[in-house]
């Protein structure tokens, strides 16, 4: 019967759920092989009437699969703000890291939820946590794009770097992300000539990337040209090598 009623939850069959929880005598938080429970299909699927008949019946909001994912996890990919606030009112650690040390609101950041990622954050989610790979949520925030949540998460992040040395800056060169480096030059300029752990400045990136309207950008808020690198190279010998 639990493989039954996890299944009826892997499907959001509100009916089936609530006839199995008023007959009684349900493992609510019945795992399957991959370690998921039945609040965790309803979240991934955002069948809040189910979530709440689950946390009501007493399942364990914190529990989490095979590769550490909890429900919230899910809610914040899936940006339901309402199963978040659901889970989080039942006591669902909102800074739960997963196998790769990314928290829920990195799932809602890479799902690219600004409002879901905000709506995180005023619940205490930890923006400086860094994942695995050394980036924290500003990172890939920065990566993606997302102009409002930079803007949002202020001018403190801005001068910060990942593990390799590069600021949010060189990540949105990097990407060829013209409107966030924008963003982040109104943010604070003070952090222009920044070099990564390799000796690389931003604007160098935008010159090996060929993107000169970034090249321009960078220039008129105090990019300095003549800056070398640990090789000796400026920004002008690598636009020359480029033609």
């Amino acid at each position: 019967m639990d493989n039954m009623f996890l299944n009826a939850c892997k499907n959001a069959q509100k009916g089936i759920v609530e006839a199995f929880l008023k007959k009684g005598g349900i493992n609510v938080d019945k795992r399957d092989g991959l370690g998921n429970t039945p609040l965790y299909y309803v979240c991934s699927k955002g069948a809040k009437d189910i979530v709440k008949l689950l946390i009501n019946a007493g399942a364990d909001v914190n529990l989490a699969n095979n590769t550490s994912e909890t429900p919230l996890h899910l809610a914040a990919r899936a940006g339901s703000k309402e199963i978040i606030k659901m889970l989080v009112d039942a006591g669902a650690d909102v800074n739960a890291g997963n196998n790769t040390g990314q928290t829920p609101v990195f799932y809602s950041v890479l799902a690219y939820k600004t409002e879901t990622a905000l709506y995180l954050i005023t619940l205490g989610a930890d923006t400086g946590v860094k994942d695995n790979g050394g980036y924290n949520i500003f990172d890939h925030a920065t990566a993606n794009g997302m102009r409002e949540l930079i803007t949002a998460l202020g001018e403190a992040n801005t001068v910060q770097k990942d593990d390799h040395g590069n600021t949010p800056l060189h990540q949105a060169v990097y990407n060829n992300q013209s409107e966030t480096v924008m963003a982040l030059l109104k943010s604070s300029a003070a952090n222009v000539n920044e070099l990564n752990n390799g000796g690389v400045s931003a604007l160098i990136l935008a010159v090996n990337n060929s993107n000169m309207h970034v090249a321009d950008l960078l220039i008129k808020n105090g990019a300095d040209v003549n800056l070398h690198l640990h090789n000796g190279n400026s920004a002008l010998h690598y636009a020359a090598g480029n033609g």
